[in-house]
């Protein structure tokens, strides 16, 4: 739960992005953001800038120690889960935290190339690491999504699980990696496979924000919304500042 809350740690943070394109206006003196609209930041000007990598390291700590850890655990069985027994549970959760850590690599080398590749859950003492080329840690994460795929279902059958990472995911991920990093016949071969699941189709775009469409078959991945969870964090409104 821990990794998954990392994906949107700041509401405002997309919105902010969008300030590092013409899709943005932010003339406010104010705002940290507002150096992006200038087009002056410099590497460690905004919180914009520091937060998103703060972020990602968040979420690839966390997600590492699902993936340690998860080896010493004793897994009872949980008939509310589609992996009831141990090693099931086990293995599905492990390639859950690996894609989620994929995911965050993918956004690091996205926007600031060579970064510290972390596979542990490291204390203070490993804070600073040293930067690794950006093509090793996008070679990695392919490898460990390639690995995981084994372990994801389709589809999980229990509507509470809707929102864990799917069979489908990984791949649209691993597409788009793919995509980002020039390896065109990977990027197609995991595109072909998506749809080969047969579970995806186009909806109505002008439902598709709406509660009654808040779970359709467009959706790949999604952030989702837990209702009258205010005091766990998990029912916080969207709301911006910025129009």
């Amino acid at each position: 739960n821990g990794a998954y809350s990392a994906l949107l740690m700041n509401r405002e943070q997309p919105v902010s992005l969008d300030f590092i394109t013409d899709n943005g206006y932010c003339n406010d003196p104010k705002l940290g953001e507002n150096v992006y609209w200038r087009m002056a930041q410099t590497p460690q000007d905004t919180k914009l800038t520091l937060g998103k990598w703060s972020r990602n390291y968040a979420g690839i700590l966390r997600a590492n120690s699902v993936i340690q850890y998860a080896q010493d655990v004793v897994y009872p069985t949980n008939a509310n889960e589609q992996y009831r027994n141990g090693p099931e549970r086990r293995n599905n959760q492990i390639a859950q935290a690996k894609i989620l850590r994929a995911y965050f690599y993918a956004d690091l080398v996205d926007y600031y190339g060579d970064c510290p590749w972390r596979t542990e859950p490291e204390g203070l003492v490993k804070k600073i690491s040293p930067r690794v080329d950006k093509n090793t840690i996008i070679n990695n994460i392919l490898l460990d999504i390639d690995e995981s795929l084994e372990y994801l279902p389709v589809e999980y059958t229990n509507p509470l699980e809707y929102g864990k990472i799917t069979k489908g995911a990984a791949l649209a991920l691993k597409a788009r990696i793919c995509l980002y990093a020039g390896y065109w016949n990977w990027c197609i071969d995991a595109c072909r496979r998506v749809k080969a699941l047969n579970v995806y189709e186009l909806e109505p775009y002008s439902k598709l924000f709406t509660e009654e469409y808040e779970k359709n078959r467009e959706y790949i991945m999604t952030i989702q919304y837990v209702p009258d969870k205010i005091a766990e964090g998990a029912s916080a409104v969207w709301w911006s500042k910025y129009s």
